[in-house]
């Protein structure tokens, strides 16, 4: 743009022999006048106007960057066709002139500007020192100039001209010569460009057009501070700076880079990683949140590089730094062009949940979210386009959320797993995933750990159990026996499947004995006791047996109650070697087959001549458990309840609690006994599912039947 406004001055003259007419005047002022508004034009282009970037997408779209190049390189050809022509030079400047054109024009060809430029800079001093003909007139002009001698009074202008202009030469040849240099060291500056292409991991025509940007980034920034400062300016021209300065610029084009380059960097080696978050300020991630929100036309690919960026972000991100942005995130649900967007939507909200509570705090504030994640969790949905891999993933998504969600702790779980259960669909959703069996082992078993989630609340488990539908598939997963061919998956379905069990029956009847009336084609009492027997369902079928043992006794059929008798022996072997919430389970389970099974019961302690060693067990663990553990709350609970079993069964008992010093046991319970004892589990530090009868009554029983031996 400089070059060509300089040249205007040359323009109606030439040299200051050549007389030109009118004519010729105009034409060379034409030519001059559609030089300098087409290169204005392309500078105003690059300037970035709001209004003149949109016209230009309109008329060029695409090629905007080829006709930027292509009108460039003939305004260039031009100028120096101008410069050639306005000049009154004899056939050997003409001839030179024109090589150098020719050579520009095959430089400009290569899209290389300053290598045309330094050569003019060059020919163009070269043509004057070599004549050294500073004070006289060209040939074609001497022989008809009439002009008279130039005045004695410019003697002394004319003697310092010569030496001037040759100083004055010789500094644009020196300039043309380093610029030479400079560009024929750029000729291989695509070296090292390659190479932080690769080892940046970028990808096509993007990386290499990063490179560029990030190349004249630092010069600029070399510009601006002293060069020679390399300690200095190495952090301010590092990558990740550049990606975030291009990210908080206001050009669409700068900002996709700098997005772009952010995302490839989050993917990188953790101090990579580690580095970019330090630079990352509030501001920058309200505008990456804001990308959200961009819908237009145009906007589609830097929209979803943000989406990707955030998820990746979100592993590490307080959300409540920026308030009300779960609802932006929220509106990726409802994308009905893009089927990708929901799925990262939703790996957003579960890595939120997965770094703080506090997220999960905004996450339950959002507007309709859990009604957006809910639709997802249907395999048939007629208001999307998708095929069937994408509704998968969707699906997917969905269950790997709420299982997330409905596994917070603390009061903030408990407010979460009561807005999910409230949505009237879900249970169906779930039930049919349970129930496709052709579905990958993943899917069922994330359904099956919501289940499980959604159970510790007592209403819930009420009414999970009356859809029938969703128990009979639960004991299908459970109790089918594993093959030859079980894989991993099976087994870990499977054993999901049996927490969920365990959680619905825990304190309630009315699932207990649908549970028993189910026709599986399996006796439940029976298939848990062969259960306890292998070591990954042991706990769980456990646990299982000891609710429908407790709740459900006046069900079980004859067979139930045989199958009952040939287990206690295991249960009374487990009770000696368990510890922490093994041993709860399994002396909750011994003290329940106990009242349903007295006699054999007995029978099996006496047989065994283990009953001194498992009384003693039973203080032992008591003294052992003097402070109540988040693990098992219950575990001093379950062995009084068990204590007074046998002593109201038998006096004999009674005095063997008495010689293994079972009072002063019991004055340490009764001194040391916590509200956290009132509860059966905890999720953090929020205890659910409140006991029956209080700590303290137990001890009270306890306590007077070993009085009435004395």
């Amino acid at each position: 743009m400089v070059a060509i406004a300089l040249l205007g001055p040359c323009v109606p003259g030439g040299d200051n022999d050549d007389t030109f007419t009118a004519e010729k005047s105009v034409g060379w002022w034409t030519i001059y006048a559609v030089l300098l508004l087409a290169v204005l034009m392309v500078t105003i282009i690059r300037m970035e106007f709001p209004g003149i970037i949109k016209l230009a997408d309109y008329a060029l779209g695409d090629k905007q960057e080829c006709c930027r190049r292509l009108v460039l390189s003939l305004c260039m050809i031009g100028a120096i066709g101008v410069v050639s022509f306005s000049f009154s030079l004899d056939l050997y400047d003409r001839i030179v002139m024109i090589s150098a054109e020719v050579c520009t024009i095959l430089f400009v060809s290569f899209g290389n500007f300053q290598i045309p430029g330094a050569i003019v800079r060059v020919v163009l001093p070269l043509i004057r020192l070599i004549q050294h003909n500073y004070n006289t007139p060209c040939k074609e002009n001497a022989a008809s100039s009439t002009a008279s001698a130039p005045a004695p009074s410019d003697d002394n202008a004319k003697a310092n001209l010569a030496p001037s202009l040759g100083i004055f030469y010789g500094m644009v040849l020196g300039q043309g010569a380093l610029y030479l240099v400079a560009c024929g060291l750029e000729v291989f500056s695509f070296i090292p460009r390659r190479c932080l292409v690769r080892r940046a991991g970028f990808r096509g025509q993007w990386g290499v057009d990063s490179v560029k940007m990030y190349y004249k980034y630092a010069m600029q920034k070399c510009m601006e501070r002293n060069v020679l400062a390399s300690n200095v300016l190495a952090p301010e021209i590092s990558l990740c700076n550049f990606a975030i300065d291009s990210l908080n610029s206001d050009s669409t084009k700068r900002q996709l880079h700098g997005i772009r380059i952010v995302h490839i960097l989050l993917q990188r080696d953790p101090a990579t990683r580690t580095r970019l978050l330090v630079k990352l300020t509030a501001e920058t991630m309200t505008r990456l949140l804001r990308m959200l929100d961009w819908t237009g036309q145009g906007h589609e690919t830097i929209r979803l590089v943000a989406v990707k960026v955030i998820d990746e972000l979100a592993r590490d991100l307080l959300i409540v730094t920026v308030p009300g942005r779960v609802q932006n995130v929220s509106l990726l649900l409802v994308c009905a062009e893009q089927d990708l967007l929901p799925v990262l939507g939703m790996s957003i909200i579960e890595n939120l949940a997965t770094y703080d509570q506090s997220n999960c705090k905004e996450i339950g504030k959002a507007t309709d979210l859990i009604r957006k994640i809910t639709r997802f969790t249907r395999y048939c949905k007629s208001d999307t386009k998708c095929t069937a891999t994408e509704k998968r993933a969707l699906v997917d998504s969905s269950l790997k959320l709420f299982h997330r969600l409905t596994s917070i702790n603390g009061e903030v779980g408990i407010t979460l797993r009561q807005k999910i259960s409230k949505q009237p669909f879900l249970l169906r959703n779930l039930s049919d995933i349970l129930g496709d069996t052709t579905s990958c082992n993943e899917a069922r078993k994330l359904a099956a750990g919501i289940l499980r989630n959604l159970a510790v609340d007592a209403s819930t488990r009420q009414t999970i159990g009356r859809v029938q539908v969703i128990i009979t598939r639960l004991m299908r997963a459970f109790l089918t026996p594993d093959g030859p061919s079980s894989t991993d998956g099976d087994r870990f379905l499977r054993k999901v499947a049996g927490q969920a069990l365990a959680m619905l029956a825990m304190g309630n009847v009315d699932n207990c004995r649908a549970m028993l009336r189910e026709d599986t084609g399996y006796s439940i009492v029976k298939e848990l006791r062969s259960m306890i027997q292998v070591a990954r369902y042991r706990c769980v079928a456990a646990s299982l047996l000891r609710s429908v043992c407790m709740l459900a006794r006046p069900e079980l059929k004859e067979e139930d109650l045989e199958a009952l008798s040939r287990s206690s022996q295991e249960v009374l072997e487990r009770i000696l070697r368990e510890e922490g919430a093994e041993l709860e389970i399994f002396i909750g389970l011994s003290s329940n087959i106990y009242k349903a099974i007295p006699e054999e019961f007995t029978r099996d302690l006496e047989y065994s001549q283990i009953k001194e060693t498992f009384v003693k067990r039973l203080v032992d663990a008591l003294n052992a458990n003097m402070e109540p553990d988040a693990d098992c709350p219950g575990i001093r609970r379950v062995i009084l309840e068990q204590a007074i079993n046998l002593m109201e069964c038998d006096s004999r008992n009674v005095k063997c609690f008495h010689d293994h010093r079972m009072m002063e046991a019991l004055s340490m319970v009764e001194s040391t006994m916590s509200e956290a004892e009132n509860y059966s589990i905890f999720l953090g530090d929020v205890g659910l599912m409140e006991a029956g009868e209080p700590l303290s009554s137990l001890v009270a029983r306890a306590k007077q039947l070993l009085a009435a031996v004395r």
